[in-house]
């Protein structure tokens, strides 16, 4: 299939808050350090919220963060530190908005009281002042509940779009295909007595349409490290892809060299006037099993995967073309199924009953 050149779209720009600063996290880290007067400059060419998170984070006590939060409502549970800071800094943000920075150094005043008021243990004294910061955050709750209530809305709002979009694709490429399948005068391929099947695909940018004639053109398709193997309903067995090592397993005199890579399926002539059953690759040999029940292996010989003995102490030494492989005991038992692996390959036999032999 030809698809052409594939377009590569530019990286989308830095996405920039409403103050013009990158969008990175490290804003409302330096947000938060401020807030407990913990920020200091990062040195020049180091990435600002790495130093903000290594440097400056671990002088904050997690616990101010979540009294932070608590006095604002909030129940933190089982959270990060930088889980926590994002959430402050939404608040931080909202109070500077709403309530202006006059309510803000107000409400950080009153958590500095409450924190030393805890450390000299007048708790009564800290909760009334948590009352105090509680009301004048009421009316902010509701605007964040009506907030995130926005966001869950435009979510699942983008979520249901998406579907749309990829049902609305589907749909079209379904009847893309339809339309080219039923057209008056499609172009087909051969019926698998053909040294090549050509192949082609139905984007804008692709060969025209070919369809395979009959529903089970190709009844199997097997796959290598970087070749393939086809069945087609006729028996004929097509390989293609990277040829080193003979593992295509196609006539010397295709290209004068057996380790040709082979960029379209074609036919290993070897085994044209013996019907193929079923077939399998290995990472560089492959196998198949005819409709007489015979085994035939080729490709690379190297740790005995094609079952042929020590044929050489090279470790290069390979079959370029389909060998047959006796496996055909006394009790004459009718082979099922060939698999390979990386360096192996296995067979599986049924025994004949008393009647069939």
């Amino acid at each position: 299939m030809l698809l052409g050149t594939r377009f590569k779209p530019e990286p989308p720009p830095p996405e920039v808050d409403e103050l013009g600063e990158l969008n990175d996290g490290s804003e409302a880290l330096k947000v938060v350090l401020t807030y407990y007067g913990k920020w200091s400059a990062p040195p020049p060419d180091v990435d600002r919220r790495k130093f903000y998170a290594d440097e400056c984070l671990p002088n904050v006590d997690y616990n101010w963060i979540v009294t932070s939060l608590e006095v604002r409502g909030k129940q933190p549970e089982e959270m990060t530190k930088l889980m926590l800071c994002d959430l402050l800094h939404r608040d931080i943000m909202l109070e500077k908005r709403v309530l202006g920075e006059r309510a803000h150094r107000r409400i950080h005043e009153l958590e500095e009281e409450i924190r030393e008021l805890k450390k000299v243990r007048r708790v009564a004294l800290a909760k009334r002042l948590v009352v105090d910061i509680t009301k004048m955050w009421a009316p902010l709750r509701e605007i964040q509940a009506e907030e995130d209530a926005r966001d869950r809305q435009k979510k699942q709002t983008e979520v249901v779009e998406n579907i749309a979009k990829r049902e609305h694709a589907y749909e079209a490429w379904r009847q893309q295909v339809k339309e080219a399948a039923e057209a008056t005068s499609p172009e087909r391929t051969a019926r698998g007595n053909s040294i090549v099947i050509e192949s082609g695909g139905i984007t804008a940018r692709g060969a025209g349409h070919k369809i395979a004639q009959g529903y089970a053109a190709i009844k199997q398709i097997a796959g290598g490290a970087q070749h393939f193997a086809a069945v087609h309903q006729s028996g004929a067995l097509y390989t293609w892809g990277l040829g080193s090592g003979g593992r295509l397993g196609l006539d010397i005199t295709e290209n004068g060299d057996p380790r040709a890579d082979a960029t379209r399926p074609t036919v290993v002539q070897a085994l044209a006037s013996t019907p193929v059953l079923t077939t399998a690759c290995g990472y560089a040999h492959m196998a198949c099993v005819t409709t007489s029940r015979d085994l035939y292996v080729w490709g690379s010989a190297a740790s005995g995967k094609l079952g042929l003995g020590l044929a050489a102490k090279e470790e290069e030494c390979y079959a370029s073309l389909p060998v047959h492989l006796p496996l055909r005991p006394k009790n004459r038992p009718l082979l099922r199924t060939v698999s390979c692996g990386a360096a192996h390959t296995a067979a599986t036999t049924t025994v004949l009953t008393q009647r069939e032999k």
